[in-house]
């Protein structure tokens, strides 16, 4: 064998082993789509047939697109990482609208097809023909959204066509998610398989978010939940001080309900809840002593004697997680316990609190704490002057800190309010004027981008928080199977109803692609490139 021989065949080998040139890399490309377009078509439109996908020794049943393509695997490492990059596209595509998952893929297919075929469009150079891409799929999106049409005041009907679509002429979901979606304003929708055989839903007045107890010593049920009837609430935004925040804010009023409970013998007893993002270690380790010492009163006594202090993870990092407590404590009807209301204690002479004075609902609309500009008034909310004889001190008023609820569960996963008893109606009202006005803005800046804005559909669901309405559906089969199937439906309904409501919808789905870009060739003044390849577009 010749040098030049050897060379050719260890350059050879060297690119059979772990790299492949362009031209070898495109043919895998289409080899992979190829592959999983054949999979997906036979499950495209209402007709499809189903897929059953076998997982761990279990069988699976969905007519989903997406189910199915996170289901396909290659055994070739360079496929499987083509195929990973498919998965990422439709990703955004579920994420985002729902469903179109099969449409997405068949249609990426036949159009890369197409393209490889036109020598004008090859001759492009990648970084333009990407460039390209984003100018031409502008286009079509504002043509897309001109035309939709937006859901404004018949919602039960929009809802029904549009769930009865995505469900495939289910019915029964069909009329679920009618009511769900006629009876609540952008509802957020907790849906999960359970034990029966029934799908059924429920309408929850209430408030729900992924705060969290920090001990499952609190939990009063097999499910680590502590549910709580009338317990006091007291929420934080920055870090608990064993020394500051529990001694001279928590105990004061932990220390109230432990004499009205030692009042009743413990037959009858109100818990405090504190929420806060973090706690310092003295504090925790002071927590732990006392329920220790709780555990042996009680085997001495042969009482049980209950703890009383709740403690609960919450979140204050981002201006929205800041938002969101502030939001919680208007159904609480007190306020956050913020930094600089630290600073205003440390320069008060005594703490007031009185219990009985909790719940009564006396609130200052006019000047609500959370959205007080002028110093004055606010020194003037978080702190009382005094005269003892000739002196003079200030005092502060921890009952604005402390709100109730009248039925409150906690878990090692969320915190759900279910029934409300000292709602500061006049602070709710004013954040409700303003998530309403948050979204009317963010509408009015990218109304022909609607589909683009990322923050639209979190200021929505703040709003139904606000409206205090959450929705569970308890999904049910005859077989786990067929409780996994129903689920890929109500979900995919869910994120098509949803879509709808955010972005507007467009009859016949797809097909209006075409349509637009029909009109566009015919009428709109766009560069022979665009022009190129919207026509290669609307062919694929």
């Amino acid at each position: 064998m010749s040098k030049k021989t050897q060379e050719m065949t260890e350059k050879d080998f060297l690119l059979a082993w772990n790299v492949i040139d362009e031209h070898e890399y495109r043919k895998r490309v289409m080899k992979v789509f190829d592959s999983v377009c054949k999979a997906l078509l036979s499950t495209f439109g209402p007709y499809g047939a189903s897929t059953m996908i076998e997982h761990d020794s279990e069988m699976h049943q969905t007519k989903d697109g997406w189910l199915t393509i996170m289901g396909i695997q290659l055994s070739n490492s360079m496929a499987d990482k083509i195929l990973s990059v498919i998965k990422n596209i439709c990703s955004h595509v579920v994420l985002n609208v729902g469903d179109g998952t099969t449409t997405s893929i068949v249609s990426a297919d036949r159009l890369y097809k197409n393209i490889v075929k036109n020598k004008k469009i090859m001759k492009i150079r990648s970084k333009e023909l990407l460039d390209l891409f984003d100018e031409v799929s502008e286009l079509v999106c504002n043509a897309i959204v001109s035309k939709s049409f937006k859901v404004t005041d018949d919602v039960s009907d929009v809802i029904s066509k549009i769930a009865n679509i995505a469900t495939n002429g289910d019915k029964e979901i069909t009329d679920m998610l009618t009511d769900i979606y006629s009876s609540v304003d952008h509802p957020i929708i907790n849906y999960k398989t359970g034990l029966g055989t029934e799908t059924k839903y429920e309408i929850i007045k209430g408030y729900k978010t992924k705060y969290h107890h920090i001990n499952p010593v609190y939990r009063t049920n097999d499910n680590n939940e502590c549910q709580m009837d009338n317990p006091l609430v007291m929420i934080f935004d920055h870090k608990i001080d064993f020394n500051i925040h529990f001694k001279k804010l928590i105990q004061p009023v932990l220390n109230s309900l432990i004499d009205e409970a030692m009042m009743n013998g413990y037959n009858k007893y109100r818990r405090l809840v504190i929420f806060a993002p973090y706690f310092d270690q003295t504090l925790l380790d002071h927590l732990n002593f006392e329920y220790q010492s709780l555990q042996n009163q009680s085997r001495r006594a042969n009482v049980e004697i209950p703890i009383q202090d709740v403690f609960c993870k919450c979140y204050a990092t981002s201006n929205a997680e800041r938002m969101e407590l502030n939001d919680m404590s208007a159904f609480c009807g007190c306020e956050v316990i913020r930094e600089d209301t630290i600073v205003r204690l440390n320069n008060c002479t005594s703490v007031e609190f009185d219990l009985n004075a909790v719940g009564t609902g006396n609130f200052d609309i006019k000047d609500d704490f959370g959205y007080i500009d002028e110093q004055e008034k606010l020194d003037a909310k978080c702190e009382r002057r005094e005269y003892q004889g000739d002196t003079s001190i200030l005092v502060f008023p921890l009952n604005l800190f402390v709100g109730q609820v009248k039925k409150l569960t906690v878990s090692d996963k969320y915190t759900l309010i279910e029934e409300f008893n000292n709602v500061n109606q006049g602070k709710l009202d004013t954040l409700i004027l303003d998530a309403k006005a948050n979204i009317k803005e963010s509408e009015s800046v990218s109304k022909s981008r609607l589909i683009e804005h990322t923050d639209l559909a979190d200021m929505k669901n703040r709003l139904a928080k606000l409206q205090g309405k959450i929705v569970n559906i308890d999904i049910g089969g005859e077989s786990e199977i067929a409780k996994q199937y129903t689920y890929d439906v109500i979900d995919d309904a869910i994120k098509a109803c949803n879509s709808a409501l955010d972005y507007g919808y467009n009859i016949g789905g797809s097909l209006i692609i075409p349509i637009v870009i029909d009109k566009m060739l015919k009428y709109e003044k766009i560069t022979d490139n665009q022009r190129l390849l919207l026509d290669i577009i609307s062919k694929s």
